[in-house]
Parts: C-alpha cells; sequence; structure tokens
C-alpha cells in the first residue's frame, strides 16, 4: 500500500509566530534608538533651584526699590527742612528790624514827653519830616485821611481766616468816622464794585453796611501777591493835593525779586514836585494756620512781611501783625 505524502504549508502558526516575534524586536529596537536620540545631553534642569533664584532675584528687587524710596523721602525732608529754616532766618531777620524800628518809634514818643527845657537843642530845634510818627492812630492804625483804598488778599490762605480778615477791615473802616470816598480791590487788581472802576465809592452809612455784606461773600481768587492791586490803585488814585491812604491786607508774597516791586511803587506814588509819597501806604499781615505746617507758606509768610515793611518804610506808612 502506498503511503499518501502530507502536503507542507509554509505559513503555519509557528512560522507566524516567530515572524511576529521579530517584526516586534525590530519594532522596539526602533523605538528605543529614537528617543535615545531626542533625549536632552545633560540633566534635566531643577525646578527646585530655579524657583530659589526667582525668589531670591525678586527679594533683592523689593529691598533695592525700599531703598530708593527711602532715599527720595531722606532728600525731601532735607529740602523741606532747609525751606523752613531759610523761612525762620528771614522772619528772624524781619522780627529785627521791626524792632529796630519800634525802639526808634518809642525813642521818637519818649522825646516828645520830655519837656522842652530838658531836651537837647538838637532835638528841641528839629523839624519833623515826613517819617516822624504820626499821633493820629487809634489802636496801632493810622487815620485821617480823605480817601482810603483797601487792596486784599483773596487767596485761599486768607480764605481760611476770612471772618478775620472782615473783622479787622471793618475795623479799620469804623476807625475813620467819615471819608471823602473809598475803593475795595484783591491784590489782582480785581474790584469788589466793578461799576465804580476809576471812582470812589460814597461814604454813607448804607452804603457802609452794603459793603461790608459783600465783603464777607466776595469770593475772588488772586495770587497771594500785592503787586498789581497796589499798582492799580496807585495809578488810578494817587493824586497831589490830598491825604490818601492804602491798606494792604495780606499773608504771603509769592512773587520775584522785592526790587522790581519798590521800583513800581517808586514810579506810581512819588510826587514829581515834592518827591513825597502820594499816598500812605500801611499793611496788615496775618497768618493762616491752615498753611503753618508747609514750609513754603512760611517762607513766603516772611517774605511778605519783610516786603511790606519795606513798602510802609517808604511810603510814610506803618505795618501792624495781626495775631
Amino acid at each position: 500500500m502506498r503511503r499518501r505524502r502530507r502536503a507542507f504549508d509554509v505559513f503555519s502558526i509557528s512560522f507566524l509566530d516567530a515572524i511576529a516575534c521579530g517584526f516586534g524586536a525590530v519594532i522596539l529596537l526602533l523605538i528605543v534608538s529614537l528617543n535615545a536620540d531626542r533625549a536632552p545631553a545633560g540633566a534635566p534642569p531643577d525646578v527646585s533651584a530655579l524657583l530659589d533664584s526667582a525668589v531670591e532675584t525678586r527679594l533683592e528687587t523689593t529691598a533695592l526699590k525700599e531703598r530708593l524710596e527711602l532715599s527720595r523721602s531722606v532728600d525731601a525732608d532735607a529740602r523741606a527742612e532747609a525751606a523752613e529754616l531759610e523761612a525762620r532766618i528771614l522772619a528772624a531777620r524781619a522780627a529785627y528790624e521791626a524792632d529796630r524800628r519800634e525802639a526808634q518809634r518809642l525813642e521818637r514818643r519818649l522825646a516828645k514827653l520830655i519837656p522842652p527845657e530838658e531836651r537837647p537843642a538838637s532835638a528841641a530845634t528839629r523839624t519833623p519830616g515826613p517819617a516822624e510818627e504820626r499821633d493820629d492812630e487809634v489802636g496801632g492804625i493810622p487815620v485821617g485821611s480823605e480817601y482810603v483804598i483797601f487792596v486784599i488778599d483773596t487767596s485761599g490762605s486768607m480764605r481760611s481766616i476770612w471772618e478775620k480778615v472782615v473783622g479787622r477791615l471793618e475795623a479799620v473802616i469804623d476807625a475813620h468816622p467819615t471819608v471823602s470816598g473809598f475803593q475795595v480791590v484783591n491784590d489782582n487788581g480785581t474790584y469788589l464794585l466793578p461799576a465804580y472802576k476809576g471812582r470812589w465809592i460814597s461814604d454813607t452809612p448804607s452804603r457802609r453796611r452794603s459793603v461790608k455784606k459783600m465783603l464777607r461773600n466776595w469770593n475772588s481768587l488772586s495770587n497771594s501777591s500785592p503787586v498789581e492791586g497796589l499798582e492799580e490803585a496807585l495809578e488810578r488814585y494817587a493824586r497831589p493835593g490830598r491825604r490818601r491812604s492804602v491798606y494792604v491786607f495780606g499773608d504771603e508774597y509769592t512773587g520775584g525779586s522785592y526790587d522790581v516791586v519798590l521800583d513800581s511803587l517808586e514810579r506810581h506814588n512819588r510826587d514829581p514836585v515834592s518827591g513825597q509819597p502820594l499816598a500812605e501806604v500801611h499793611a496788615l499781615g496775618f497768618f493762616s494756620t491752615a498753611g503753618a505746617t508747609s514750609a513754603s507758606y512760611l517762607l513766603s509768610s516772611a517774605r511778605f512781611s519783610i516786603l511790606m515793611r519795606e513798602v510802609v518804610r517808604r511810603n510814610r506808612g506803618t505795618y501792624l501783625t495781626v495775631p
């Protein structure tokens, strides 16, 4: 009997298993090779160290900012202290000058109280000049002029003490029993009654009451420099022949050089014939508690005192400090 020959199957299960394993090994090698090529050459970064460095940099930046702010604060304090010291120096100089003039005034009054036979010859025969101390004053406020002009600082610092300002102005008006006319402007030359610009306000009881009432509600801001108001008052109303008085109410001088102001007043308030002032210029200096802590206010307040003392000295006036 003839044996049947069995057919050979190339694609058997064992063969397929071997082929699959081979392909799997090749694929695994490829994956490992690709990952090896993409891996970084160096060690992985230390995230904790980077965070620590960032925090340290932030702290150093904050410390530098604080040092900068401290330096700026110290510089500002030094500037403020320097300005305050300068203001004190100016105030001390002004006080010294005021004391010197007060001593001279008291000496003149004392000379008037000495009997004629006991006076020194030079004092007995001396002719009083325009700078002699006047006797016609009430509480230190000179009176007796036929025409009166008020130049009032209406800035913010003065508005904070406006009741005191108006009260003192009323006292000055009341110290003049009667005048031929009066006028009110602020330190910039703005009129309380614009309709009376260039004219005199008639002095009647009703007109006085009306002006006092309007003063309490006057709201006209200014720059705390009496120059413009003085020039307006003197240029329009200073005339020879009749006695005129200008009263400056203020607390600050924010302008520039004193000489510019003094030269301007010399031009506007000088009689070309006699060389004497056409109008007496008096001043009342106030102090606002609203600006008392400001070095710039203290400086400008001291400058107002210095300027007005020289203005009244040259224009036969009197300077009063209002407490």
